[in-house]
């Protein structure tokens, strides 16, 4: 593993990379085109690292436009969903159960399409629909805050766990 802190001079050419920050000393001398492999390599890193972040904003904000959607523009048609549900399942458990896993749905379409990858659709929306049924059984709170919080730090923490390390 090498550290790239600081390019000291550029010219012609060439540029001078101190490895170690403390030790001003040292000096490593690199071309060119090994300026530009590394400057890529340095930037896919970078990437990765924010993946997980990138992911978890845009969970939040699906989750969000999903109860805007549903509760706001499809009111009529989701209480009358819901009753269809309610007629063919046998327990009230079992339509929130239903409710949860179309939310998992939508946001596993929604971060599938925006990310051009179905593997992170699925995880996101598989730990977005252990996280609401966790806390719906285990933490009866109804602050909208805390709840956003309890999604944003438990999904952080998977996702860097996956895409930040």
């Amino acid at each position: 593993m090498f550290v790239v802190i600081l390019i000291n001079n550029y010219h012609h050419g060439h540029a001078y990379i101190h490895p170690n920050p403390l030790n001003y000393d040292q000096k490593l001398e690199i071309k060119d085109n090994d300026l530009n492999i590394m400057h890529e390599l340095m930037y896919k890193g970078e990437k990765m690292e924010l993946l997980w972040f990138e992911i978890v904003i845009v969970l939040t904000i699906s989750d969000i436009l999903h109860s805007k959607l549903m509760w706001n523009a499809f009111n009529d048609f989701y209480v009358i969903f819901a009753g269809f549900v309610n007629e063919i399942v046998s327990s009230p458990l079992q339509g929130w159960i239903i409710h949860e896993v179309l939310e998992a749905i939508f946001n596993m379409v929604l971060l599938s399409i925006i990310f051009l990858s179905l593997n992170v659709g699925i995880l996101a929306g598989l730990i977005h629909f252990c996280i609401d049924i966790s806390h719906s059984l285990f933490i009866k709170t109804k602050n909208p805050i805390v709840h956003r919080s309890l999604h944003f730090a438990i999904e952080s923490i998977f996702f860097i766990l996956i895409y930040g390390l």
